[in-house]
């Protein structure tokens, strides 16, 4: 195509013609950029969706650990606290974000914030052996009561994370 030919097209295109062109122009600019704004937004959920969910996957791994080491292995009782107050802060800052963001009660692990440590540290093995800090085992009794412990409330972590997935 020469200039010639151009230069008749443009004339030969009536103003209606490059209104409808400029108008599908514009059309296509903003689909463009509502479809980029909208995929960001989407990603962007969805990270910090997935980065929660990895904190409350983390807070549990943290919880089985500990429940399988009081359950089967010797232990100082002076141990015990510290370990339950850094999950205790753990649980409630993660929480706190998690239950404004999604919706999600922000009590829900309280069971694991406070019956479990008392479970333990009301156990007759905990009790008897605090003063000296002697290392004990759990008796048969709060080994049950963990075994209960577990089946009641683990499926407190699955329902955070469904939550967070569904908001």
């Amino acid at each position: 195509m020469d200039n010639s030919s151009c230069l008749a097209f443009v004339d030969k295109v009536t103003l209606t013609e490059w209104i409808a062109i400029f108008a599908i122009l514009a059309n296509a600019i903003m689909a463009y950029w509502i479809v980029q704004t909208i995929q960001k937004n989407i990603n962007n959920r969805r990270v910090l969706k997935d980065h929660f969910i990895s904190e409350i996957k983390e807070i549990r791994t943290d919880y089985y650990k500990w429940l399988e080491y009081f359950y089967s292995k010797k232990f100082s009782p002076r141990e015990v606290i510290p370990i339950f107050k850094l999950l205790s802060i753990k649980v409630n800052n993660c929480l706190d974000v998690v239950g404004e963001t999604y919706s999600i009660e922000e009590n829900c692990l309280s069971p694991f914030v406070l019956d479990l440590p008392e479970i333990i540290t009301e156990s007759e093995a905990f009790t008897s052996n605090f003063s000296k800090n002697t290392s004990t085992t759990l008796d048969n009794e709060a080994r049950h009561k963990l075994i209960k412990f577990q089946q009641e409330h683990n499926k407190v972590f699955n329902k955070i994370i469904v939550g967070i997935n569904n908001k």
